[in-house]
């Protein structure tokens, strides 16, 4: 968890994306720019690592979902079970009210 926590924290503009069996998961700033290329009809998964202070997001898509969502940004890193689109910068303030969003509901 500790890659992608220090991956998450640096990113800035590209999804990280790990495979997870027949999954796909995105955490945090990548769930937030997944969440802008893919419509999600249900909300993050919120994870509470014991490395990290704060909860973390994730969405997860199925494989089969894969060979759009490529079209969506340009492959930089591809490799068994990891795999980094680029995409547009994140703007700072839009990902922290996504994130305040999205925290303070699971807690309703």
């Amino acid at each position: 968890m500790g890659t992608v926590l220090s991956r998450e924290r640096q990113n800035e503009d590209s999804i990280h994306l790990y495979a997870v069996g027949d999954y796909w998961a995105a955490f945090d700033k990548s769930a937030y720019l997944l969440e802008g290329v893919i419509l999600q009809d249900r909300p993050p998964m919120t994870l509470c690592p014991k490395d990290s202070p704060f909860p973390l997001l994730m969405y997860h898509i199925p494989a089969v979902e894969m060979t759009s969502l490529r079209k969506a940004g340009e492959v930089t890193t591809e490799r068994r079970g990891y795999l980094s689109l680029r995409l547009h910068p994140i703007t700072p303030s839009d990902y922290h009210k996504w994130r305040k969003q999205k925290t303070l509901s699971d807690e309703l």
